[in-house]
Parts: C-alpha cells; sequence; structure tokens
C-alpha cells in the first residue's frame, strides 16, 4: 500500500472486547452478593484501567503517528529529475510551473528521514535518507512521497518495496523498484522494471523505445488499437491480447511474440519470467 493510515479499527475491535469481558466480570460481581461488590467494583475498573492503556500502547507501536510535511524548489533551468525513496512509495502528479513540490508523509514515533537534494549539472537528485545513518527503523515505520512537476523534464524514480504511480507524462520515464507495483498511465517512452512487482502502464500511442520489465509479476498494458510501431513479448507463460500475435517457436526459456502496425519506428519490448502478460487495445485516460 501506498500510505497507511492509523488503524482505528484495531482499537475499536479490542475496546469491543474489553467491553465484553467488562460485562462478565460485572455479573460476576453482581452475583457474588453485596459484600464483596465494592472490593471487586474496584479490582475491575483496575483490570480495565490497565487493558485500555495496553491496547493503546499496542496501536501506539504498531502504526506510529502520521506526519505531514512540504518541500518545494525551483527547476531553474534543470533538464532532468531524479528520485530515490527506499523507505516508501513515490506518486507523481503535473502542472504547469517551474516549482518542484514534495509532499511527504512520514509515519514513525520519532522523526527518522531526511530528503535531501543535490543539483549535478543539469539534474536534481532527490533521496530519502535517516536522520541517524544505519540505524534501525520498525517495520511500519515509513515516508511516502507524493511529487508535483513540471512536465518539461525527464524523469528517473527508484523504491524498493512499494508502489511507483505516474499519471499524465510524455516525456523520457524511467522507473525501477525492487518489489513494489508500477502503475504508468498516458506516458511517453518508458523503461520500467521490477522483479517482484506486477507493472501496469497504459500508454495511448506507442513513441520511441520502450522496455517493461518483471521477473515475478504480471504486466498489462493498455495501448491505443491504432498504433504504430513494433511490439515484442517474451516470457514463459501464456500471452493474453486483443492484437494478432506471430508467435515464434520457443527458443531457450522464452516464446516470442511480435506484432507490427504501420511503418513507424516505435518499439516496445515486454519481458516477463515468470509473470502472466496482457497486451490490450485501448485509450489511455489521461488522453481522453
Amino acid at each position: 500500500m501506498f500510505h497507511k493510515k492509523p488503524n482505528v479499527w484495531f482499537v475499536f475491535e479490542n475496546v469491543v472486547q474489553v467491553g465484553w469481558w467488562g460485562q462478565v466480570l460485572f455479573w460476576m460481581t453482581v452475583l457474588t452478593g453485596t459484600r464483596f461488590h465494592a472490593r471487586m467494583r474496584g479490582i475491575l475498573l483496575s483490570w480495565l484501567g490497565l487493558m485500555f492503556f495496553f491496547y493503546f500502547w499496542i496501536w501506539a507501536q504498531a502504526d506510529g503517528f502520521i506526519q505531514h510535511r512540504e518541500l518545494a524548489f525551483d527547476l531553474d533551468r534543470a533538464t532532468h529529475l531524479s528520485f530515490v525513496n527506499p523507505y516508501g512509495g513515490i506518486r507523481v502528479r503535473f502542472h504547469e510551473a517551474s516549482t518542484v513540490q514534495i509532499q511527504v508523509t512520514e509515519q514513525s514515533q520519532n522523526p527518522t528521514f531526511n530528503v535531501e537534494k543535490k543539483r549535478e549539472g543539469k539534474t536534481w537528485q532527490v533521496k530519502a535518507t535517516l536522520l541517524t545513518p544505519n540505524s534501525e527503523i520498525g517495520p511500519k515505520t515509513r515516508m511516502d512521497w507524493t511529487l508535483t512537476l513540471p512536465h518539461s523534464v525527464a524523469l528517473d524514480l527508484k523504491t524498493v518495496g512499494d508502489l511507483i504511480e505516474v499519471k499524465g507524462y510524455s516525456l523520457a520515464l524511467n522507473c525501477r523498484s525492487v518489489s513494489g507495483d508500477l502503475s504508468l498511465e498516458g506516458t511517453g517512452p518508458t523503461q520500467a522494471e521490477t522483479q517482484q512487482g506486477s507493472i501496469f502502464v497504459s500508454l495511448g500511442e506507442l513513441q520511441g523505445n520502450n522496455q517493461l520489465v518483471s521477473q515475478n509479476g504480471r504486466i498489462q498494458v493498455l495501448i491505443d488499437p491504432e498504433f504504430k510501431g513494433q511490439i515484442e513479448i517474451r516470457t514463459r507463460q501464456p500471452i493474453a491480447t486483443d492484437f494478432s500475435l506471430k508467435i515464434s517457436e520457443r527458443k531457450g526459456r522464452y516464446r516470442v511474440g511480435k506484432v507490427k502496425q504501420g511503418r513507424g519506428k516505435a518499439h516496445l519490448l515486454i519481458r516477463a519470467e515468470n509473470g502472466q502478460v496482457e497486451l490490450l487495445a485501448g485509450h489511455s485516460p489521461e488522453a481522453d
């Protein structure tokens, strides 16, 4: 998931459980007679207080506290943006301004992460780091980014185990994740790779050179039915498609399927080791 909110249902369910046990103890107290009522009532109230403290402590440890902050800087004639977030997901939107806006959502007990940026030539590099290098973080501690960027720059995005989501982008896009999913809609020339995650790409018209790679995840591609260019699919698994594929004999570990339309030079290579491939005809939502 891109972002987890505090688990209110966890607390509610456990409070209900405490309430049921409280009723049981209350009626046990009544049945024992008035002689023990005051003493048992004191024990019951102490027990309930302890349980409430315990469950709220567990809730805080499990989910942490949600903190929000915003960062912004000017593009300053840069032509390339690189974002690396090993501790959460990246969601990208675009605007006409020349500013780069980063909305940070951090889930942790205490401030844990830092956002570092530096300029190298025509490239801005932005990376998530730990405030205390080499420190250990809990499994629920994370930092997610929502980026609002100019349309006019090439884009490079990297995560480790979380989602990358991009909508409405026409320039060169490079997305990589170790085990996170990639969801890319209305994009131009695209390079996307994940080892364990799935890939969904809505390309619309085929432009430039594109490559989609997943080791163990599903790859689903939505493309204009009138695209011009060539699509090549290499996979071990069956291929689901709306197009007429020319399937070559299996060579080595791959089954290879190809479809070519028109005289366009655009090219798309889809490579899936163990996941299913779907090549579907349709228009990008961003193009409507």
